[in-house]
């Protein structure tokens, strides 16, 4: 009869390495998740092939014969050394990572986050830098795969496309809120500290009423500036005044579990338009469809505003 052992088959010698090692039939087959026959059979198959025994059976172990030993001990050294190099070749596999480089607004940073987040399981070679543009672009050597710019500022690049836009609006904490019954009107600002962020380049802040097509003053009042918009949320959600003019995508984390709350609901700030740039020299194909998959999700996501409030451009 044909043996079924096989001297080129890794798996047959790793039962037999199995077998010699633990000294048990019955824990290898468990090990290996194969039936104690198959384990037995094999055994009795590679004797076959060499003419001599090369495990003598007890009723407590299995132990290799001196010639087992010697055969054993002349395959060890080149099956690790296969073995260690298949482990090679695996290990610089998983370390080949696509970087995708990406400079985004803060504004929408969030939302965007989670595009990477999403993508990356579908994708685990892919490995993110997420950079804040408002500070990093100008300290970087070479441009990132793609940026979202909130508006467009005098020294961004002109290869961008426009993705939509959203509106800002007026937030308080609930504290301040509070205080005015009747809710908050616009003359009551007036009594308030007002938060606003200084990239703004309008000539004055106002305020759109979004039902006349209006723009009205922000009023007179004691006012604190920020230098983006963020500190403007954290400001407001640390309960030091009301804030002007946030990214409506921005504050829906916090309007949601109520630690801010819009105030003047039918007014709005300047409109923010976003923007995606992308670097001309892409070369990787997964790149190229991160690229698609975000422009994508962030025109489907800016689709459902609608804002009419004028847009200025950000220092």
């Amino acid at each position: 009869m044909a043996s079924n052992f096989d001297l080129e088959n890794l798996k047959d010698w790793e039962l037999l390495m199995r077998v010699a090692s633990n000294g048990s039939m019955n824990q290898t087959a468990a090990e290996l998740d194969l039936s104690i026959a198959t384990v037995s059979q094999k055994i009795k198959d590679i004797e076959a092939v060499l003419g001599y025994p090369i495990f003598a059976r007890t009723t407590k172990k299995t132990r290799l014969t001196p010639e087992g030993v010697q055969l054993l001990a002349a395959a060890k050294n080149p099956l690790d050394s296969f073995k260690s190099f298949v482990s090679d070749i695996h290990s610089a596999d998983r370390m080949k990572k696509i970087h995708i480089a990406c400079s985004i607004s803060n504004s929408i940073s969030r939302f965007f986050f989670r595009l990477c987040a999403e993508f990356k399981k579908a994708h685990p070679e892919v490995e993110f830098e997420l950079i804040d543009n408002q500070y990093s672009l100008r300290d970087r050597l070479k441009p990132a795969d793609v940026s979202i710019f909130a508006n467009l500022s005098q020294n961004e690049r002109s290869n961008t496309v426009l993705l939509g836009k959203e509106p800002t609006i007026i937030c308080a904490p609930a504290s301040i809120a509070d205080k005015y019954s009747g809710g908050l009107t616009l003359q009551d600002l007036s009594k308030e500290m007002v938060l606003l962020c200084s990239n703004w380049t309008c000539p004055s802040p106002f305020l759109f009423d979004s039902r006349s097509g209006k723009t009205y003053p922000l009023p007179e009042s004691d006012r604190m500036y920020f230098i983006s918009s963020e500190t403007v949320l954290e400001a407001v959600t640390e309960k030091l005044g009301v804030a002007w003019a946030l990214p409506y995508i921005m504050t829906e984390m916090y309007l949601a579990e109520g630690e801010i709350v819009r105030v003047l609901p039918d007014l709005e700030g300047p409109s923010v338009n976003y923007f995606m740039g992308v670097e001309a020299m892409i070369t990787e194909p997964i790149v190229s469809c991160f690229i698609e998959y975000a422009a994508s999700e962030l025109r489907k996501r800016l689709a459902v505003f609608q804002t009419s409030s004028p847009s200025y451009a950000l220092y």
